[in-house]
């Protein structure tokens, strides 16, 4: 087995929910882990039905990710 570690939650996506504010601030938190050892990420951010529609979260998500 691997020592690898893969950070499974996480809100680095800038502007999505309760994390990364702006892309300077993802950028910082993704050099943080790489630093402290991680090999992969899982984006994770939150979804909450009552306030946005599943397309315009995807929307949001997609333009986060490029």
């Amino acid at each position: 087995m691997s020592n690898a570690l893969v950070e499974l939650h996480c809100h680095i996506l800038p502007g999505i929910d309760d994390g990364a504010k702006d892309l300077d601030m993802s950028m910082s938190l993704i050099r943080k882990e790489l630093q402290d050892g991680a090999v992969g990420i899982v984006f994770t951010p939150h979804f909450h039905y009552e306030r946005i529609s599943v397309e315009q979260f995807t929307a949001r998500r997609k333009a986060a990710f490029l």
